[in-house]
């Protein structure tokens, strides 16, 4: 399975330059929730969701990601229960937008994280990975559930997967690396069979931490009467033990 670390590194490196979601606790876009539920709110709740993506897609390219957070966040003010329809229609129109889409709905509604991250992933199936690392970014805790559920919807990004569970959880590296090793199959297969065996590994200790060196008194390379023995002359029985 050396390979296979190998290119669990490799993705996890590729995934590290994507941004953080820092921008969904921002003020920047609160004008524009408010604008957007004011709109959402005119429309029947089977529509919503249609109603959203469009607010999207009218969008810049260099605003269409923000527009695509603020138009999750507003419809998910005004109906909740319209959270996965939302995701869903908002990727297709803008793939590139799956991430932070998907990381803002699973923050407002984080019991339904993984059935986010699945549509998300269902729609815009290239940023699957990415995915799964923006979502477990915010919520580490259901990093199983949303991985595993990734892995249904795009059963051949499983490495890319696991890549992005090192990097958004990293204290799961060692145990992921490890069940990677001896763990077969492909896809969810995969997926489901590396995460059962990090679930039962037990947990890392964490590493022994000595006390300070502390150096001792004096120029370094100066000999002292105090770090000297005196040897005295005089007969020694040499076959003592």
């Amino acid at each position: 399975m050396k390979n296979m670390n190998s290119k669990i590194i490799l993705a996890g490196l590729l995934i590290t330059a994507l941004p953080l979601v820092t921008t969904l606790a921002g003020t920047e876009n609160e004008a524009q929730v408010k604008s957007f539920k004011k709109s959402l709110s005119k429309v029947p709740a089977p529509e919503i969701a249609a109603k959203a993506a469009t607010l999207v897609a009218k969008a810049k390219a260099e605003n269409k990601t923000a527009t695509a957070i603020s138009a999750v966040q507003a419809a998910i003010q005004v109906n909740s229960a319209t959270t996965i329809a939302v995701v869903g229609a908002i990727v297709r129109v803008a793939p590139a937008t799956a991430p932070e889409v998907a990381a803002a709905a699973a923050i407002a509604a984080p019991k339904a994280a993984a059935a986010i991250a699945k549509t998300a992933a269902a729609a815009a199936p290239d940023y699957a990975d990415k995915i799964v690392y923006a979502v477990c970014k915010e919520l580490p805790k259901a990093y199983s559930e949303v991985a595993l559920a990734v892995s249904q919807a795009v059963p051949g990004a499983s490495q890319k997967i696991l890549a992005a569970l090192v990097d958004a959880v990293p204290s799961l590296k060692l145990s992921i690396e490890n069940a990677s090793k001896s763990s077969t199959g492909s896809g969810e297969t995969l997926v489901g069979s590396v995460l059962a065996k990090v679930a039962q590994a037990p947990p890392q200790a964490p590493p022994i931490v000595g006390p300070p060196f502390v150096p001792g008194s004096g120029v370094p390379g100066e000999v002292t009467r105090s770090q000297t023995t005196v040897v005295t002359s005089g007969p020694r029985n040499y076959s003592r033990p």
